[in-house]
């Protein structure tokens, strides 16, 4: 099971479109904000700004971008060089 973008602490929706199928080391990066994902569907190591590789899809399963950039919102925004960490 993977974490939700916006779950219920934040008053997001508990449904497919909300949630990945991480391993569990990435799940915690994700959580702490050290990784985020972009429109792209590629991960993003916000400490250097740079692409870790993009998520494998299944085809069935179609994630909100809504959530995705919710979860940025969070923990990074956008500047010429990349995203950076919120301070």
């Amino acid at each position: 099971m993977g974490p939700p973008f916006s779950g219920p602490t934040h008053d997001g929706p508990d449904e497919p479109g909300n949630v990945l199928c991480l391993c569990p080391d990435h799940h915690v990066l994700l959580d702490e904000g050290t990784v985020t994902i972009n429109d792209d569907l590629v991960a993003i190591d916000l400490p250097t700004g740079e692409p870790i590789g993009p998520l494998r899809r299944v085809a069935r399963h179609r994630l909100e971008l809504r959530h995705l950039a919710y979860h940025r919102e969070l923990w990074a925004t956008p500047t010429p060089s990349g995203p950076t960490a919120s301070t």
